[in-house]
């Protein structure tokens, strides 16, 4: 018994493949490349955000060598003409006093910006005072919306990942670095309020930045908002 070929259609010749081979539209094989690109270059930047993440993380909290207190390059003192005389700069968008070093100006001028924001010395809004006056840092505390302390913990966390890419954690003042802050923010966020309407206390803090201060008790103990 014997097998006769069967002929191929004219589409099916070697010629006809390598026609279509070389005929297709380079600019689809390009789009093909830059999107494999693209995926490998999101996945080494994920990959390098959580190394250098855990990395500098771990270099922060690793314990003393010695039993001593962490060691501050700055801190603010308890008042705020203490705050003044170290050279302490007022954040107002976390009332917070902060050193220098991690005091952040652009990213607050960018929050201060964003919306026409009021500040009161009573709840219900009565006796409202200038921005002027707030960027003083010369009160215990101060009254504004909901609205303004959801902004403030976006700003917080920002805050932290521009001293996270930065690669330099002593950055971080311990108000922000504190854990007991972003679970304050959750819980606030995951409430259901009106934002525009709802007056919200900000409490005036002091804050120390600097090699030891994440791993500070006190600093993670500073009330909240």
């Amino acid at each position: 018994m014997s097998y006769d070929s069967v002929p191929k259609e004219e589409h099916d010749s070697p010629d006809a493949e390598q026609l279509a081979i070389k005929t297709r539209d380079p600019s689809g094989r390009l789009c093909d490349i830059n999107i494999v690109l693209a995926l490998v270059a999101v996945s080494l930047c994920f990959g390098m955000g959580v190394f250098m993440f855990f990395d500098l993380a771990y270099d922060q909290m690793k314990p003393a060598e010695t039993t001593s207190a962490p060691q501050f390059q700055f801190n603010c003192g308890s008042s705020t003409s203490e705050a003044r005389a170290a050279g302490c700069r007022f954040d107002l968008t976390t009332f917070t006093w902060v050193p220098p070093a991690c005091f952040d100006e652009p990213l607050m001028e960018e929050f201060l910006g964003s919306k026409n924001w009021t500040w009161s010395l009573d709840e219900l809004g009565i006796q409202q005072v200038n921005e002027s006056f707030a960027r003083e840092g010369d009160f215990e505390s101060l009254y504004t919306t909901m609205d303004y302390h959801v902004t403030h913990c976006a700003y917080a966390w920002k805050k932290l990942h521009r001293s996270l890419f930065s690669g330099d954690l002593s950055h971080i003042d311990g108000y922000t670095a504190s854990i007991h802050h972003t679970e304050h923010c959750l819980g606030m966020l995951l409430e259901s309020r009106d934002q525009d309407q709802t007056p919200a206390l900000g409490v005036t803090k002091f804050a120390s930045c600097g090699q030891g201060v994440i791993a500070d008790p006190d600093q993670h103990a500073m009330s909240y908002p």
